[in-house]
C-alpha cells in the first residue's frame, strides 16, 4: 500500500485546522458540528489528523518563532511570533500552514497518536479522554489529573489536557466536580455556551431545556456566558464570581442571571437521586426526567406554552411517574401513557379556562 504523501498530509491537516477554527466560534451551528463529525468519522486518518491538529495548536502556543524549522522562514515563523495573542485569529494560507506542518513533522512535533510524549524539552501534546452514561445511570469517574467527577444520567463529557489547562465539555445532563487544585493548569467546564473556571473546588453543572446552571459547594468559581442582545448571544462575555452556597442560571434568551443563594446540601443532590427545583421551567424538568425515563417524555401538539410554566419541589429520579403526576396536578395538565413508545404531556382539555 502506498503511504500518504506529505502534500496529502498537509492538505488534510489544513482541513483539520479549518475545522478547529469553525468549532472555536462561539456561534458555531449544529449543522456545522454535524458536518465536522461526518468529516472526522469518514476515515480513521481524518480522526488521527484532527487529533494531531489539536496537538499542533497546543504545542505551537508554547514555541517561539526560532523554534520553527527553517523550512518556514518564508512566513510561517513570523505568523507565530506571538501565538499566545494571535493564534485563534491566525488563518494561515495553505502554503504557510503546510510549511509549518512539514517543519513539525521533520522536527518531531507531531506523533502518530495523541498521548505520546514529545522529545525532551518540548511541550507535551494535548491529551483527551471521554466518558458517558446511559439513561438512568449515575457514575463516579476519576479523571487523568486526579479530579473526581460524578456524571448524571444520559450525560457525556470530553476532557482535554495540556501543559497549561484542563478543559471539560459537558453535553447535556449533569456533572458534579471535585477538582484537584493546580494554579498552573486552570480547570474549566463548558456547557450550553456557559464556561466555569476554577483552580480547585467542588461544584455542580447542569443543563437541559435551554437552561444552564452552576452551583458551588466549596471554594470559588468564575462563570462566563455571552451577553444576550435581542435574544441572541454576542461575542461579549458576562462574568459572575460564585462562592460556596451560590448558584447562577443562564439562558440564550435572558443571558447570565445574578447569583442566588442555595443550600450547600442541595448542590449535586441528584447524585443521590434527588431532583430539587426552585422555579425551574417545565422544559428543564422534562429534560431531566427524560434522562431517567425508559420512555421519551414529549409535549403534545399545541401545548408548547406549558414548557415555560415554573416548578418548585423535590422529586426522585427513580419515580418519574410521581414527578409527572405532581406537575400535572399543579398546572392542570394531562399525562397520556396510553402508547408504549412515549409519554405525552399536554394541556388538559377539561381544565377550567381563565377568564
Amino acid at each position: 500500500m502506498t503511504s500518504p504523501s506529505s502534500t496529502d498530509t498537509a492538505q488534510l491537516l489544513q482541513e483539520a485546522h479549518e475545522w478547529l477554527l469553525v468549532l472555536d466560534d462561539p456561534d458555531v451551528s449544529d449543522a456545522d458540528r454535524e458536518r465536522f463529525a461526518m468529516w472526522r468519522d469518514s476515515t480513521p486518518r481524518h480522526r488521527d489528523l484532527y487529533d494531531q491538529a489539536v496537538t499542533f495548536r497546543a504545542a505551537l502556543s508554547e514555541l517561539s518563532a526560532t523554534d520553527i524549522c527553517t523550512a518556514t522562514q518564508d512566513g510561517a515563523a513570523d505568523a507565530v511570533a506571538q501565538p499566545s495573542q494571535a493564534w485563534l485569529r491566525w488563518r494561515p494560507s495553505l502554503p504557510i500552514f503546510g510549511a509549518a506542518v512539514a517543519a513539525a513533522l521533520i522536527t518531531g512535533i507531531f506523533y502518530p497518536r495523541l498521548g505520546n510524549e514529545l522529545d525532551s524539552g518540548a511541550a507535551r501534546p494535548t491529551r483527551t479522554e471521554t466518558a458517558q452514561t446511559r439513561v438512568g445511570e449515575t457514575r463516579d469517574i476519576t479523571l487523568g489529573d486526579g479530579s473526581l467527577v460524578t456524571l448524571g444520567p444520559a450525560t457525556s463529557i470530553n476532557v482535554t489536557y495540556s501543559d497549561s489547562a484542563r478543559r471539560v465539555a459537558v453535553e447535556g445532563g449533569a456533572a458534579f466536580f471535585d477538582v484537584v487544585s493546580n494554579p498552573d493548569r486552570p480547570f474549566s467546564v463548558t456547557t450550553e455556551k456557559l464556561t466555569v473556571v476554577v483552580i480547585g473546588t467542588t461544584f455542580d453543572v447542569r443543563s437541559g431545556g435551554g437552561v444552564a446552571r452552576v452551583a458551588v459547594a466549596e471554594g470559588q468559581v468564575e462563570v462566563t456566558y455571552p451577553v444576550t442582545i435581542a435574544g441572541r448571544p454576542t461575542a461579549i462575555k458576562d462574568q459572575q464570581t460564585l462562592t460556596a452556597g451560590e448558584m447562577v442560571t443562564a439562558t440564550k434568551e435572558a443571558g447570565l442571571q445574578p447569583p442566588a443563594m442555595t443550600s450547600i446540601e442541595s448542590v449535586g443532590a441528584w447524585r443521590h437521586g434527588k431532583l430539587i427545583y426552585r422555579g425551574a421551567t417545565i422544559a428543564e424538568v422534562l429534560a431531566d426526567a427524560n434522562r431517567y425515563s425508559a420512555r421519551p417524555i414529549v409535549v403534545g401538539a399545541g401545548s408548547d406554552a406549558l414548557l415555560e410554566k415554573k416548578v418548585r419541589g423535590v422529586f426522585f429520579g427513580d419515580d418519574v411517574d410521581q414527578l409527572l403526576d405532581t406537575i400535572a396536578a399543579v398546572h392542570q395538565l394531562d399525562v397520556d401513557r396510553s402508547t408504549a413508545d412515549r409519554i405525552t404531556l399536554s394541556a388538559d382539555p377539561n381544565a377550567p379556562r381563565s377568564p
